[in-house]
């Protein structure tokens, strides 16, 4: 049995060993090999983060640029009767560019350790790595909701993450909804959510689906569920596969359940039961270089809190890309 001088020696002890190099200021931050342990942690709890684009952010602000050619590029290298002409500057294809920014919003957790289970996990001299695989998967579940459900119509007191900027639900570029007079497609027909599938690939721009295998669906448990029941009433090969387990793409573009969205709420401004059609690399998170984990001991307690500070935020390399079916809610435009 350690006694309390003891159990705070061994703690220094394992962070010492890997977990913190100690600044100037005296922040506890991660070293690179235990941050990248961190965020393989956060991915590995979450469905999107890890098919998404991670960007290791060196400073608060980060640029997302974006190139493309919306026409025509090639021009005749010759005139009309196959003579060679050079090209006049007015015939130079003309890029569209844009940048979006991803802009590092503060974040905090606290963990408290009673001293029995940090002596379990010291004494098998896996302190740190078990410390930061618990940090980094419960902070990856609270990443994915902030990095599809942010919204800065949502009041801080309400919920003081979500407020903090506008994820890839609010600022994807196209939008359909499922309630009201004017409604895009309807969530209670013998089609849904096939009907729902279809209204949003007609809403988003065909040149982003040149492939359409690298983009997904990604949907609530309700929404997947309704998805299978449909498939089994059709007595085909389909059907008899999904009996078996196996869930088929629609129009070639694969369905996948996020149990993250079962987070989101219409309260205060949240988005309701939604479904999502992106493609993974166009949506952006990262995390700013330095995380930081300190610790503080509450010795009359018998427990170490453990203090989580990261910086992160998440966007679109091109918003015009995503489309956002709402399934709950109606067109505010309407």
């Amino acid at each position: 049995m350690f006694t309390q001088k003891e159990l705070l020696y061994l703690i220094d002890k394992a962070m010492k060993g890997g977990i913190v190099e100690v600044s100037d200021f005296g922040d506890a931050v991660l070293q690179p090999e235990k941050q990248t342990r961190f965020i393989r942690q956060a991915q590995l709890k979450t469905k999107v983060l890890p098919q998404s684009r991670y960007v290791q952010m060196t400073s608060h602000i980060h640029d997302i640029d974006r190139i493309s050619f919306p026409g025509r590029v090639l021009k005749s290298g010759s005139d009309g009767d196959n003579v060679h002409r050079n090209l006049e500057t007015t015939e130079f294809a003309k890029p569209s560019t844009a940048i979006n920014k991803l802009t590092a919003k503060e974040f905090v957790a606290i963990v408290s350790l009673r001293d029995s289970a940090l002596r379990r996990n010291i004494e098998k001299e896996n302190f740190e790595d078990t410390l930061i695989d618990m940090l980094g998967a419960a902070a990856g579940k609270d990443l994915e909701e902030f990095a599809f459900f942010a919204n800065t119509d949502i009041l801080h007191s309400n919920d003081d993450v979500l407020s903090k900027t506008d994820g890839w639900v609010k600022s994807a570029a196209n939008a359909i909804y499922g309630v009201g007079g004017s409604k895009d497609f309807d969530p209670t027909a013998d089609t849904y959510p096939e009907n729902m599938f279809d209204t949003m690939l007609t809403a988003t721009p065909k040149e982003y689906l040149n492939d359409p295998n690298d983009f997904r669906y990604w949907v609530d448990w309700n929404t997947m569920d309704a998805y299978l029941n449909l498939l089994k009433k059709r007595y085909t090969n389909l059907g008899d596969d999904i009996y078996r387990g196996a869930l088929p793409p629609y129009k070639g573009i694969p369905v996948e359940y996020v149990p993250l969205f079962a987070r989101s709420t219409l309260t205060g401004g949240g988005a309701g039961r939604v479904c999502v059609l992106g493609y993974p690399e166009n949506h952006a998170w990262g995390v700013f270089h330095k995380i930081a984990i300190e610790r503080e001991r509450e010795a009359k307690k018998r427990r170490t809190d453990f203090v989580l500070t990261i910086e992160a935020d998440a966007g679109f390399e091109d918003e015009n890309a995503c489309t956002v079916a709402y399934i709950e809610k109606e067109n505010p435009e309407s």
